[in-house]
């Protein structure tokens, strides 16, 4: 098990004293979350050559580990130009992952409010579109997954408020499909168990906003669960 702070809060440090700003807290490993100036929202990664080389040697001299990337693309748009775009993005974002030796890449479900109010409840995709949301949803995984399985990326997907799907088991039940062998044309490498699941499921806990809980009736996530956000350890830096 790996315990990794997302630097998100600190954010205002630049990205190559980032590492060993984390060594000094404490920490040995990196959950590389939305920043302006590596993997922001909605947007391509603000990444080239030299930028990749500078933050790998900041990390060697640092001793501070990346655990994970947090890419956030509209990859479960109804809106088609929107969807192919954050196909572009994602794709971008594995062959960062790669290039940085980071195996695992953390994200949400999508597709969030819309563009024009992105900090408020309306969704312009919930409700009675919520159908088509996952439809590009899994236009996306026949994409993404293929390619993670190729470049050994471990990919987590949590609900989150405001994206299509809030709640627990109906996310264990996406993920469980994703690695099915019949999703995968009977491929023995995309549907087993454990460490050779190219997606798992993430969750935050103890969340206000999240309330993402397992219900009466409801299956344990088991197998499907790869990673644990702590807001609270997130709001105080840690």
């Amino acid at each position: 098990m790996k315990i990794a702070l997302d630097p998100y809060m600190h954010r205002h440090v630049p990205l190559l004293e980032l590492p060993q700003f984390v060594a000094k807290l404490g920490d040995e490993y990196i959950e590389l979350s939305l920043r302006a100036d590596f993997l922001d929202r909605w947007v391509t990664p603000r990444v080239y050559p030299e930028r990749i080389r500078d933050f790998k040697k900041a990390l060697r001299d640092s001793g501070v580990k990346l655990a994970s990337l947090l890419p956030m693309s509209r990859w479960a748009s109804p809106h088609q130009v929107e969807r192919l775009t954050a196909m572009r993005y994602w794709k971008n974002a594995i062959r960062i992952a790669v290039e940085l030796e980071c195996d695992t890449m953390n994200s949400e479900f999508g597709r969030g409010p819309a563009p024009s109010s992105p900090f408020t409840s309306y969704n312009c995709c919930a409700g009675g579109h919520t159908e088509f949301c996952e439809a590009a949803f899994w236009d996306s995984m026949d994409e993404l997954v293929p390619i993670s399985e190729r470049e050994g990326i471990q990919l987590n997907i949590e609900p989150h408020p405001e994206d299509f799907i809030e709640t627990l088991q109906p996310v264990v039940e996406m993920i469980r499909s994703i690695n099915s062998l019949e999703r995968h044309g009977g491929d023995p490498r995309s549907g087993g168990r454990g460490s050779s699941m190219p997606c798992g499921f993430g969750r935050q806990i103890a969340h206000p906003r999240n309330k993402a809980k397992k219900g009466a009736g409801e299956e344990h996530p088991g197998q499907a669960l790869r990673c644990v956000h702590d807001p609270h350890a997130a709001g105080s830096g840690r």
